[in-house]
């Protein structure tokens, strides 16, 4: 910035500290803080956290990093990037039908207890039998179950479930079904 002598100041202006470059006095505009001078600024900048890029930051020691484990082959990630791979994707559940399960079994534990179906006996022809009249009410054009209001094709998928979860983990018995 040019020194300008104090009756040639634009106006707002006014002499606020020494000009670093050796000469005189810089000007800047009345509500701008003025610059430390001399030993001040020199200990303000060594004092301040390193920033890199900024040219005043006090110098930092530099470590050189050991890249003797970077595959430089793979591929380039970016920041946020988490490894799932292999990970079971909870998120490709089809998010309507699961809504419309939840609803049955919300309906199945207000009517009846919450996690009855766990202790149903006979469970697993009981539940293939019921997975088959709501395919059959859906198959025959019948959308909802007049009990519950609910879509059929969501009490068969609950039935379906819970032939599932019977078959590898509640019940012990066998259930031959004749094709």
């Amino acid at each position: 910035m040019a020194n300008f002598v104090t009756s040639e100041l634009p106006e707002g202006y006014e002499t606020s500290s020494p000009d670093y470059s050796g000469g005189g006095s810089v000007t800047s505009p009345v509500n701008w803080p003025s610059i430390p001078a001399g030993a001040e600024h020199d200990r303000l900048v060594a004092e301040a956290p390193f920033h890199p890029g900024y040219e005043s930051a006090a110098p930092q020691e530099f470590v050189t990093p050991n890249y003797s484990s970077i595959n430089f082959d793979a591929p380039i990630t970016v920041p946020g990037r988490k490894f799932d791979g292999g990970k079971l994707e909870y998120g490709l559940l089809p998010p309507l039908a699961l809504e419309e399960v939840v609803k049955v079994l919300t309906f199945g534990a207000q009517k009846y207890d919450r996690d009855n179906w766990q202790v149903v006996p006979d469970s697993k022809r009981r539940y293939f039998d019921a997975l088959q009249r709501h395919v059959w009410a859906w198959k025959q054009g019948e959308q909802m179950d007049s009990e519950s209001g609910i879509h059929h094709l969501a009490h068969a998928m609950c039935c379906l479930m819970f032939l599932y979860e019977h078959d590898v983990k509640y019940s012990k018995e066998k259930v031959d079904i004749v094709f």
